[in-house]
């Protein structure tokens, strides 16, 4: 049986600083419309799991500075000067200063002789927002998507379509849940895996799920002898298995949410990457081939799938419409999915998909109160701008765009969590 049978839910998606920064805004909007939103299930990946325990950290964000706002009408004719600044509420910095901190420590060359470099990073980033390591914390709700991977698989292996090969064995979907304080694998791979493993810390549980970077040293065997031993594993007796990036499996985290019986699903799609050029991560789910995978669902559409495929073209339409960027499905079936662990058998009310891509829309509005903003930010602002490079501007306008969104969809979201509209 599901653990919260008709419950609504939230997934954030993996998307690198761009998650991060995308799904901390879209969580200080959702706040606003629905005050216990973070007392529902909420799924996460990679950056949006980042995303999600700094918001829960800082006490729901209120030690961090959000516009007051989400409509670009609220910025006057100085939107340009307002946004390129960083703005700071008493000592915490705003979220837009997150670039300062990550683009020198993860460009640094040190990392290669630090084990446990990418705690320090995280570690940082978490010293940016006043908070130590041990003031961390997840929602108690939070499903964080991780993977294992057999370290007998690496190098990788893969078909001409960049699936993995033997997926089914050597990747193995797995979920830290504070809630519980555990890492626990997931679906068939788990029938034989390693045991459910207690995590010693949330700023360790979060740079387990989240090494992204991992990926290219797993596809060459001459950096995977150099610098695969940077790569977290589990501890004694289960060291021959490799922790990766939730997104190697399901970069929406959706899946999440599907095995915990959700009936309803706002998503967040915050990539990093366009849509026309990366849209495995959604197709995959619906059962739809694609030969560009990039670093996430490695397993492919066969043991992605579980919705109808004959749903996805109309999704992908609108998802990739600069006018839309959402697609809204009503009465979607769930199909059972023994690798990702999904019971299945059952529908979803209702499935919003909200993609975190260039928006033609948005920008009109901005382009009315000021045109300098759309003029400054980065050519492939939002989805395909590089962390070296981005702005104040960039990341401010992210902010704002993400929240945006948010509230273009406000009478949907209250709807789907019990709230009148206001």
């Amino acid at each position: 049986m599901h653990d919260t049978p008709g419950a609504a839910g939230l997934a954030f998606s993996g998307g690198g600083v761009i998650a991060l920064l995308a799904s901390m805004c879209q969580l200080a909007a959702l706040q606003e419309l629905v005050p216990n939103i973070t007392a529902f299930e909420i799924g996460a990946t990679s950056g949006g799991i980042t995303g999600a325990v700094l918001m829960a950290s800082t006490n729901s964000g209120s030690d961090l500075t959000f516009p007051s706002s989400w409509s670009p009408s609220s910025y006057g004719a100085n939107a340009s000067t307002l946004l390129s600044q960083k703005l700071r509420n008493g000592s915490a910095p705003w979220f837009a200063a997150v670039t300062d901190v990550l683009e020198p420590l993860s460009a640094s060359p040190d990392r290669t002789g630090l084990s446990d470099w990418w705690q320090t990073v995280l570690g940082a980033l978490t010293r940016l927002y006043g908070l130590s390591p041990s003031d961390l914390r997840g929602y108690p709700t939070l499903s964080a998507t991780t993977s294992l991977l057999r370290k007998s698989a690496a190098p990788l292996k893969r078909d001409p379509s960049n699936v993995l090969i033997n997926a089914s064995h050597d990747l193995i979907p797995a979920i830290w849940r504070p809630a519980d304080g555990m890492l626990t694998p997931m679906g068939s791979g788990a029938v034989d895996g390693p045991a459910p493993q207690p995590t010693p810390s949330t700023l360790r549980a979060i740079s387990d799920a989240t090494p992204f970077w991992a990926a290219s040293l797993l596809e060459s065997a001459s950096l995977d002898k150099l610098l695969g031993g940077l790569i977290p594993s589990l501890p004694p007796p289960n060291d021959g298995y490799l922790l990766l990036d939730g997104g190697t499996v399901d970069t929406t985290a959706i899946s999440a949410l599907l095995r915990r019986g959700v009936t309803s699903i706002v998503a967040f799609y915050d990539s990093q990457k366009p849509l026309h050029d990366a849209s495995a991560a959604l197709g995959f789910l619906f059962g739809v081939p694609n030969t560009t995978t990039d670093l996430g669902m490695w397993e492919g559409p066969q043991l992605a799938h579980v919705f109808p495929t004959p749903l996805w073209k109309a999704v992908h339409a609108n998802v990739t419409n600069p006018e839309l960027r959402s697609a809204r499905l009503e009465n979607v079936d769930v199909l059972p999915n023994a690798y990702l662990g999904v019971e299945g058998g059952y529908q979803l009310s209702t499935l919003l998909i909200i993609a975190t891509q260039r928006s033609e829309a948005f920008l009109r509005e901005f382009d009315a109160v000021d045109p300098r903003v759309k003029q400054g930010l980065h050519p492939g602002w939002p989805e395909a701008m590089p962390l070296p490079g981005m702005t104040p501007l960039d990341a401010n306008t992210l902010c704002i765009y993400s929240g945006w969104e948010v509230m273009r969809a406000r009478e949907q979201i209250q709807s789907l969590f019990g709230v009148a509209p206001s």
